[in-house]
Order: C-alpha cells, then structure tokens, then sequence
C-alpha cells in the first residue's frame, strides 16, 4: 500500500496533492508517517521523486512534510536500544 501510494503520487502529483490538502492536518501526519515507514530510504527512489515532483508543481509544503516524516523515520531506526 505504501509503495503504491507514493508510486501513484509520484506519476501524479498534482492529485496527489489535491487529495492530500483535502485531509485535515492530523491525517496528512498520519499519512506522511505511513507513506515514510519503510526500510532502507537510501534506496527507496519513489519517495525522493515524489517530493520532487510535488516540489515542480507547486506543493512546497507537502514536499517538506514528507522530507520530515521521512527524517524523523530515519532518526527512529538509527535510535540505539537501550
């Protein structure tokens, strides 16, 4: 579902987007956080596209909230255990 969703924004980000400003601000998070769970994001090539194409069609701010979910997911996974 993860890969799907970021493959389907990344082929059309402009609905993407259009979807996404229709949730509130709570469920954009959620998703943003759903959309970032994924192991090894330095090889995860749609995640990166998708930021940049919502970036080429205006969505700035989408782009960043998902660049943040995706470093906070990072920052997760690299947390020692104690």
């Amino acid at each position: 579902m993860q890969h799907a969703t970021v493959e389907l924004g990344a082929a059309h980000p402009q609905a993407f987007a259009a979807e996404v400003r229709q949730l509130p601000a709570a469920e954009q998070r959620s998703l943003f956080r759903f959309l970032a769970d994924v192991e090894g994001h330095d090889v995860y090539k749609p995640y990166p596209l998708l930021m940049k194409r919502l970036l080429a069609t205006g969505a700035p701010d989408l782009a960043a909230l998902l660049q943040q979910a995706k470093e906070r997911r990072i920052r997760r996974v690299r947390k020692p255990l104690h």
